[in-house]
Order: structure tokens, then sequence, then C-alpha cells
């Protein structure tokens, strides 16, 4: 079969292993395209393979390269008005009419202006003429947006809590979720549910989701996506509690070992003399490894999962009390997730955990009693703006009079000096 493939593929190369389950692919490319390829199939038995054969080419595939469905937007949707845009579930509206791309969290139609806007390439189009779709995934939604004639789709986030619109087109690529829907990872970055994003600067494009690699602990997963044309690989490695993502690592294979160990290699265009080979201690470890624990202590007995899960709750926490007062229900929030983590968890009072309830209950009795004292502040805040816009109508008013007035008297001056005042 090799000897047959060389023989009839002029241009064939062997490009990477794929492994599914007890299978391992050897594939090979031959044509032009990453997608022209064969596939040699072995099975794994103990410590030996055993050849199956060469017709196994379909089996080769990637998972979804995005973990939710796109929903397009449909004409119930549209808002028609001055400046006409689309509802997506009442919580954000967006158009591409007027010249611009626009994005705006008021159902307001007689104003352009919204929160976020970026030129459009034709400026002469309707409503009905861009493309739009949507996911929403907790406090983010996530929109596709093609405006009339343009080539590329524009990915956006938006996020509910923080009322901010990010711009990201690596999710053309592949998006997956985060695990406790935390939030959604690709190759460009991250977004939390919170509203926190990371952007990630490594020069690679074109890469596909290939899968994810849990730690036992529950604590650490591995994101791994690759690049078909230049065989690289991108590792995105995020922790659950921290809800951040290491330096990502780049390489051209690696290989994962039942104790933990990976070893990682990186190419060269040239031909050389010494290749460097990077070995790195990671948690991802075998399934039947068993890591040296003390069986009789309380922790033990809880177990890592769920005293990660609520160490991960605790983090999201210490977030919240971080943000200032623009974020959305910001003290509903806090006085939800502290109540929520301390009905959760039967061990948060415990010794052995530090006695974590003392501080949550703290938390949670601060962020009830600001919760009164901030919508005073929210209503204060409305009061002045209504104020001071009747205030602005009324003085344009005055001004405007005072351009149109015949002065014939020294009674007419006193009376509009008196109205200025």
């Amino acid at each position: 079969d090799f000897q047959e493939l060389y023989r009839y593929y002029k241009n064939t190369s062997f490009v990477r292993f794929f492994q599914q389950g007890p299978l391992v692919y050897f594939v090979f490319q031959v044509g032009q395209s990453t997608s022209d390829i064969k596939a040699f199939k072995w099975a794994v038995e103990g410590e030996t393979l055993r050849y199956v054969d060469a017709r196994s080419d379909a089996e080769v595939r990637f998972p979804a390269q995005h973990a939710f469905h796109w929903t397009r937007a449909t004409r119930e949707q549209h808002r028609s008005g001055l400046h006409p845009h689309i509802s997506i579930n009442d919580m954000v509206f967006v158009e591409c009419v007027g010249g611009d791309l626009t994005i705006k969290v008021e159902d307001n139609t007689e104003d352009g202006s919204g929160i976020y806007a970026e030129p459009v390439e034709n400026p002469d189009q309707t409503l009905d003429d861009a493309e739009i779709y949507y996911c929403v995934i907790g406090n983010l939604i996530l929109l596709k947006m093609r405006p009339y004639k343009e080539k590329d789709f524009r990915y956006l986030v938006f996020s509910t809590k923080q009322q901010r619109v990010l711009r990201f087109d690596a999710i053309a690529q592949s998006c997956v979720l985060l695990p406790d829907d935390q939030g959604i990872i690709f190759p460009g970055g991250l977004v939390l549910q919170t509203g926190a994003h990371k952007q990630f600067d490594h020069g690679l494009n074109n890469l596909l989701y290939e899968r994810t690699v849990a730690s036992p602990n529950g604590e650490d997963y591995l994101y791994l996506f690759t690049d078909l044309v230049s065989g690289s690989y991108l590792q995105l490695r995020y922790n659950v509690i921290r809800q951040e993502v290491d330096t990502p690592l780049i390489s051209h294979g690696q290989a994962f070992f039942d104790d933990g160990q990976m070893v990682s290699f990186r190419g060269n265009e040239h031909a050389q003399k010494h290749h460097a080979l990077q070995l790195w201690q990671t948690p991802f470890v075998g399934v039947d490894f068993q890591m040296p624990v003390a069986t009789d202590s309380m922790l033990y007995k809880i177990g890592n999962r769920e005293l990660v899960r609520g160490m991960a709750e605790c983090q999201e926490l210490l977030q919240l009390i971080d943000k200032d007062d623009s974020y959305a229900e910001l003290y509903l929030d806090l006085v939800k997730r502290s109540s929520d983590i301390l009905d959760s968890y039967f061990w948060i009072d415990r010794d052995e955990t530090q006695k974590l309830s003392e501080p949550l209950v703290k938390i949670r009795d601060t962020a009830t009693a600001a919760v009164e004292e901030f919508d005073k502040v929210v209503g204060v805040r409305r009061e002045t703006e209504k104020q001071l816009r009747e205030t602005q109508q009324s003085s344009g008013e005055v001004l405007n009079s005072i351009g149109r007035f015949a002065f014939n008297s020294v009674e007419d001056f006193v009376s509009k000096l008196a109205a200025i005042r």
C-alpha cells in the first residue's frame, strides 16, 4: 500500500498521525489541498500495532469547529423607524445601514448612534441586505455579520454585563466552550462570562480545533488547534480556578505520556543537523495513572473536582468585587453568587477548608446593603441627566429667541437677560 501510494500520487507526503480510541491513522496528503488525503489505519493491541487497511480516509475528520449553532435573524426581528435595526432577543440591536455597522443597547429607532460602530463598504443598503447570525451563550451574545456585497463575515461579541462590544474575526476558524459555562475560547483569544477577555498574537492563521485534553484534577484543560498547511500546533492551557490561559505554546508535534510528561518539538524550513526537544511536566496524566495522595484527609473525601468547582466560583466572586459600578447589576450578582456558593457546598464552613463561609457571609451582607444605596445613586443620576437635557433644551430655545427678537426698549433687554439667568 505504501509503495502504491507513492507510485500513483506524485505529490504524496506524510503529514501527521491521527488517533481515535484504540486506532491510529498515518495520514498522507496526496493533492494540492489539505483535504486530499489517504490514511493507513492501525489497531493498537497492547504494545504493538496491527495494520488494518488503507481505505479509512473518511474516518480521519475533525470535530465540530463551533460548539454552538448560529441562528439567522429574520424579518420578525426587524424594528422600523427613522433608524431601523434588528432586535436580537430584545437584548441588543444591530444594523448595517447608513454607512456603518452599528450595535445599540436601546430599542430606539429615532437615534442612529450606539455603543459600537464601524464603517461598511457599501453605504446604500437596506436592513434586509446584510446577513446577520447570532448565538446567545449566557451573558455573551455572539454576532456573525456580513454587510451587503462584502466578502467576509465580521465576528463580534457583546457582553451584556459590561455593555461592551469586541471584534474577534478568529471565531470564524473555530470556537468552543470553556468548562462550567465560564465563556468561550478560540485560536485568537478567549472571552469570559464576566466580560473579561484576552487576545493571543501568535501569528498563526487557518487554525482548526482538534481536541480538548482534560486533567483528572478537574482544574486544567488543554485546547489543541492545528494549522494543516504549515503543520503547526497551538496549545492553549486553561485553568478553571484562575480563569486564565497560560502563555500559548506553538509546536510541530507533541506526545503525552501517562505520568503527565509531554515532549514537543518545532521544525525548521531548512535541513539542520540538530533538533531540540522540549520536555514538559503537565497535569494531563493518563486515565489509569495513580497520583500519590493522602486518602485519610477531609479534602480527599470531598474530591478534587468538587474543590476546584468551588474555588472557581470563589474566584468569579473576587473578580466581581474588583469591578467598578459600571458593571450591570453588580451588587445583585454579588449577593446571588455568594449565596449560591454558601448553599451549594456543604464543606464551605469546615475548618479543613479554612471556614470560607465567614468572608462569604460578610460579602453577601455588604452587597445586600449596597444594593439599596446603589439604586438611590442610579435614581439620582437618572434624574440629573433628565434635568440636564431639559435645561439644554430650554437654554437653546432662549438663545434662538434672542436672535429673532426686536429690542425696542430697555425692558426687552432686561427680560431676556433675566431669562438667560
